[in-house]
């Protein structure tokens, strides 16, 4: 109704679709040949959902919207993906994520005293149903399968909503939950370390691309995590990167530094030199010998020019790109320092390089540093 004119009004139809149903864990995910009853846990289940196992449709029981309870019978061995779909308007359907095994789970190959101790390193602790696993296959096998294991994922940040609180709730779903534990601690273990902030990086957009570049390359190599990690739009909006330009002498601007610092400080090397067992280098006075001086980090700074967000999709690139976080961030040779630059143990990055080749010249000597 206007305001204006309260006897002006017109109306509109707005249908609201079920939201896309997420399977964080099946319990138990190893049963015999007969009749079973299976508990599904997840997120954003609708009374109505119906879940299939391998294709067949399973008596479907509603509990709450992260849970349900389902009953079948299986005819024969091997391991069937679960799949649950919401009832309509919207009929959405999860992505397997989960799956069932069929069979005899043999006799067990190490203690529960060994399985549980080797959970509280690997995963986010032990439960009955993955001891039962590490008993079954044993400690290798089980990395081999964890190695092996689908991504526990993240929803897409158009059905997430506009807060962090659901992010946060599928990260513990995940660590709870998910079947792909060891991928999943190490990388809790990696957002310790190369930390973007829930405060400033605060919604799903920002965040979940974040995660997810962590969760790909838990079992990744350290070289590519570094550029990976270096190239995140999230990363580079918390730590300056993005749009950092070179030296400009007449607005009296210079390379920003944050990133470079950050990278060096508390991402890979530290401030003081190591020995193999992790204490202190010294040098003839007894003072610790750092590993980078401040002029190291002012070439690396430069390295780090002329980046900024990806395009977006149908948009034309810009020197400098809209807040935009799908994808890695895009060079602008425009803004990039091409001065040489003296780096880690006096290391030369010749003059006149792209900000691609800069970059990885940087993080190649880095790597050999690491």
């Amino acid at each position: 109704t206007s305001v204006a004119a309260p006897s002006v009004s017109a109306t509109a139809t707005v249908t609201i679709q079920n939201p896309y149903p997420t399977l964080a864990s099946v319990k138990p995910s190893v049963i015999p040949q007969g009749s079973f009853t299976l508990t599904l846990n997840g997120s954003a289940f609708i009374n109505g959902a119906i879940a299939t196992m391998g294709g067949t449709p399973l008596t479907t029981t509603f509990v709450s919207a992260n849970r349900l309870t389902v009953t079948g019978t299986a005819t024969q061995d091997g391991v069937f993906p679960i799949i649950v779909q919401n009832p309509d308007p919207g009929s959405a359907m999860s992505v397997s994520s989960v799956s069932v095994t069929v069979g005899s789970a043999g006799s067990p190959v190490v203690s529960t005293a060994i399985a549980g101790r080797f959970l509280e390193h690997a995963a986010f602790g032990p439960d009955a149903d993955t001891l039962a696993r590490v008993q079954s296959v044993g400690l290798e096998s089980w990395i081999d399968e964890q190695l092996a294991a689908p991504i526990s994922p993240y929803p897409d940040p158009s059905t997430t909503g506009f807060g962090i609180n659901g992010v946060q709730a599928r990260f513990f779903s995940n660590a709870v939950h998910g079947r792909d534990q060891l991928r999943q601690r190490v990388a809790f273990a990696l957002s310790q370390i190369f930390v973007v902030s829930g405060t400033e990086e605060n919604t799903p957009t920002q965040l979940v691309p974040y995660l997810q570049i962590l969760q790909k390359d838990a079992f990744a190599n350290f070289r590519q995590l570094m550029e990976d990690v270096t190239l995140s739009p999230t990363m580079g909006e918390y730590l300056d990167m993005r749009n950092n330009d070179k030296a400009n002498l007449a607005r009296g601007t210079k390379a920003n530094e944050n990133y470079a610092r950050e990278l060096m400080q508390l991402f890979t090397i530290g401030l003081f030199q190591l020995n193999p067992d992790g204490t202190l280098k010294l040098d003839t006075s007894g003072n610790p010998i750092p590993t980078y001086s401040q002029a190291v980090i002012e070439n690396l700074a430069k390295v780090f020019t002329g980046w900024t967000y990806p395009t977006r999709p149908g948009a034309a690139p810009q020197l400098h790109n809209p807040a935009y976080f799908t994808g890695p961030m895009v060079p602008v040779a425009a803004n990039h320092d091409t001065t040489a630059k003296t780096l880690l143990n006096g290391f030369q990055i010749p003059a006149g390089q792209t900000p691609d080749a800069d970059l990885k010249s940087a993080l190649e000597i880095g790597r050999a540093h690491v």
